[in-house]
């Protein structure tokens, strides 16, 4: 085996994290040999589940030519990780809206294109970020963004995760079947046309994945 360690992935971690944290690039870490059975089960870099286990390879270590007795400067290459987030009220998207994301204190202002996105790059170690929203001639709206949080499909919490994102479930996002969640499901699949099962089968857990974009 290459030389390298075992990152244990915790909430929050995905491949653009732990590469950041460690100097790599993403495609560093997910291409590698050792990730193939991750890459197989996971199939999205940035949907692990807490448990999985992550091989991190050792940096490779190579010259640089410089001339002596003057400064140098080193720069390391930005990887930026992507906040991508569509916005829409009442089955509408939200386009055109000016807005500003806070993350980890910085502030980056924008407008949401024409079908209701916030396309926009942000360190890839970020966790959290809030969401200030200023319609025009209405009140400012504040949403809490919680940043690579989000489990695997074929998981209950990760389902919930997405049913509370598309406005079809409200409550804890954890790994529990409760009437609520069945609920949510039931509605989700009546909404697309699947047969309600109130139980997230194959073809529910696609749809719901491809709503959710992710």
């Amino acid at each position: 085996m290459a030389g390298g360690t075992w990152h244990n992935v915790s909430s929050g971690d995905c491949i653009a994290s732990i590469a950041f944290e460690h100097g790599h690039f993403p495609d560093t870490i997910w291409q590698h040999a050792e990730n193939a059975s991750l890459k197989s089960t996971r199939k999205d870099p940035n949907v692990l589940l807490d448990g999985d286990r992550v091989f991190v390879p050792d940096l490779e270590e190579g010259p640089v030519s410089c001339a002596t007795e003057k400064k140098h400067r080193f720069e390391r290459k930005a990887v930026p990780a992507k906040l991508r987030v569509q916005l829409v009220f009442d089955g509408k998207a939200r386009a055109n809206i000016p807005f500003t994301l806070v993350v980890d204190g910085s502030p980056i202002d924008g407008t949401t294109d024409g079908s209701g996105w916030v396309d926009i790059g942000i360190p890839p170690s970020a966790r959290r970020g809030v969401l200030k929203l200023r319609p025009p001639g209405a009140d400012e709206e504040v949403f809490q963004l919680q940043l690579g949080g989000l489990d695997p499909i074929d998981t209950v919490q990760g389902q919930k995760a997405r049913l509370q994102n598309l406005a079809f479930y409200r409550g804890d996002v954890d790994p529990s079947v409760t009437p609520e969640y069945s609920d949510a499901i039931r509605t989700f699949q009546k909404a697309h046309g699947i047969t309600v099962t109130g139980e997230a089968d194959a073809q529910t857990q696609d749809k719901l994945k491809q709503e959710h974009q992710s």
